[in-house]
């Protein structure tokens, strides 16, 4: 690689540091002028497809799913189209995002720098708020909880794992492990529950079982010696007061039932006051699917599936676990298809692509 290609890369992980942090002071301002630059970010690092080949059959297809998402967009029942095609500029931003990220040879350093850089600030929460009252934590962001903490770092971390999965490392154990910790001072349930499976499958794959068992004794004694103030903890403390069940499921409960019996609904979206009187309650359903669903109708749905498909017939179990991840985060939280955390999950076809291809390229020689 020459020195201007290595500088051009260079500017590139600089930029998209900064869209990360520019779409962050949106979240946690609401000044919509962050978000506007979030989006003019995506000007220049559009440029990362110049002087690409690419096949014709996978641009026709990205083609033709940005025409049918516009078509259906427009025949949602809940949001005007106008809401449609600003929620596809997420998405468009974020796929050049992450083809940009997906031609740095080594990304490592600048998702290392915004993970260490949210860390310090949630850390900095910890230490300012503390732990009595969890509510302090719903009000850093802006119109966000404290579940879109934890989401974020979930996210940031699954990323940069990928990243070193591109250049055919293991992540770090402490980076699993803080992601852990900071979800479990977050209180929120999905957070500690997937990044507790993130954690426990990176020792497992890297065949750290003196770690891992280590780990369980560790927990096991912590519960045992601390079982009343955890009760109290989860009864009071986190989203485990209700069990296994919550709003969440009440949302996709509801929004299901009796879905199929109008063939308009299955197709372009249910209206909200027509079905969903919990949904209505709460402002939104806290899962990116049936928020899909709601704007762009069943296109959403199979688009949605194709990815899972793609991601499981990789035939690669590190890339799937990932995809899982992402998508189990995406569907208990507004978080994905279509929002700027959308690099994350097309970082990771991007890298699945690559996989295929090479894997095809060997069984062919």
């Amino acid at each position: 690689m020459n020195p201007l290609q290595i500088k051009t890369q260079n500017i590139f992980g600089c930029m998209l540091t900064i869209q990360f942090f520019l779409y962050f002071f949106y979240l946690k301002t609401d000044f919509y002028i962050f978000l506007g630059l979030y989006f003019a970010m995506s000007i220049p690092l559009s440029l990362s497809f110049t002087g690409q080949r690419f096949n014709v059959k996978a641009v026709f297809l990205v083609i033709l799913t940005i025409l049918l998402f516009s078509l259906f967009s427009i025949s949602s029942k809940e949001y005007p189209t106008i809401v449609g095609f600003y929620n596809m500029l997420y998405g468009v931003s974020a796929f050049i995002s992450a083809y940009a990220l997906y031609r740095i040879n080594n990304p490592i350093k600048y998702i290392k720098f915004v993970f260490w850089t949210y860390t310090i600030f949630i850390v900095y929460h910890f230490v300012v708020l503390g732990f009595s009252d969890t509510d302090a934590y719903n009000k850093i962001l802006a119109n966000s909880s404290r579940n879109y903490l934890s989401a974020i770092f979930i996210l940031v971390m699954v990323l940069l794992a990928l990243t070193y999965e591109k250049e055919k490392e293991n992540i770090p154990l402490i980076y699993p492990a803080i992601t852990f910790l900071c979800c479990v001072g977050l209180f929120g349930r999905s957070g500690i529950a997937l990044s507790a499976l993130f954690l426990f499958f990176c020792l497992f794959k890297q065949k750290n079982y003196k770690l891992m068992f280590a780990s369980f004794i560790i927990i096991f004694l912590a519960i045992i010696l601390n079982l009343n103030t955890i009760e109290i903890l989860l009864s009071e403390k986190t989203n485990f007061t209700n069990g296994l069940s919550s709003e969440r499921t009440i949302f996709i409960h509801e929004y299901l039932n009796h879905i199929t019996y109008n063939l308009t609904d299955l197709f372009f979206g249910r209206k909200l006051q027509d079905c969903c009187e919990w949904i209505i309650l709460f402002g939104n359903p806290h899962n990116s699917f049936i928020m899909g669903h709601l704007r762009y109708g069943i296109i959403h749905t199979i688009f949605s599936l194709c990815i899972l498909l793609f991601i499981i017939f990789s035939r690669n179990i590190n890339l799937t676990i990932f995809g899982i991840v992402i998508l189990s985060r995406f569907s208990v939280d507004q978080l994905g298809l279509f929002t700027p955390f959308d690099l994350v999950l097309y970082y990771l076809m991007f890298l699945i692509y690559e996989y295929k291809y090479k894997r095809q390229k060997y069984s062919l020689t």
